[in-house]
């Protein structure tokens, strides 16, 4: 897989992955778990393939960088930053209003996951080009 195929693909996970989170803020906003903790879930994992379809950063610290980003964002919820700046509609609902705990735990379990995920994959590409290399 070039790294042109490996961009494309994770440009269209990005895309798959922010049709979703935008049905989860407009369509599933009744069903609390799904808006609470799947979204922040899904949105480091979006945030990771987004940043991997323009850039060919290392996964650790991407997967690090983007926890931390969420943090800060998270934190910054703490401090009602969404009410100083005075943001409505759209820019409130991304930056959110309400810090909690589990959002964090959701954004940790997201990069871990996309970070596992992202070193199985590369593994296994890996291993794909050793096969083929032994073979001939």
């Amino acid at each position: 897989m070039t790294q042109t195929d490996r961009r494309l693909h994770y440009l269209f996970i990005s895309l798959g992955l922010l049709l979703v989170e935008f049905m989860i803020a407009t369509q599933f906003t009744e069903i609390v778990w799904i808006r609470a903790f799947f979204g922040d879930f899904l949105v480091v994992i979006l945030l990771y393939t987004g940043v991997k379809s323009v850039a060919n950063v290392a996964p650790q610290p991407l997967a690090l960088g983007i926890f931390g980003f969420a943090c800060l964002v998270e934190f910054a919820q703490y401090f009602k930053i969404a009410d100083i700046l005075q943001l409505t509609g759209w820019a409130r609902t991304i930056v959110g209003t309400s810090f909690s705990g589990y959002d964090i735990l959701m954004y940790g379990l997201g990069c871990l996951c996309i970070y596992a995920l992202d070193g199985y994959f590369a593994l296994t590409q890996h291993t794909k080009r050793r096969i083929l290399q032994l073979k001939h």
